[in-house]
């Protein structure tokens, strides 16, 4: 009877921490999935910046050009 006692709370505590570890790597799972899509978003943020600094480098590159092009013409 004295080992119910002691094993009854036991049991009860044993189940609930494996409901709380579950239930924790549900939110885990959640965070990481989170965590994945903000580091994607951000990569991609970063990968469209460097397209848009390559296309600018290219309109200036080519504007010098062209003002090269004019000043050779009128020399």
């Amino acid at each position: 009877m004295t080992w119910l006692r002691v094993l009854i709370p036991l049991l009860t505590i044993l189940m609930a921490s494996c409901s709380n570890s579950d239930e924790q790597k549900v939110q885990e799972e959640t965070a990481q999935e989170r965590i994945g899509r903000e580091a994607a978003e951000q990569i991609k943020s970063t990968l469209q910046s460097a397209e848009n600094a390559r296309e600018l480098q290219n309109q200036h590159t080519q504007q010098i050009e062209e003002a090269v092009q004019q000043n050779s013409k009128e020399q």
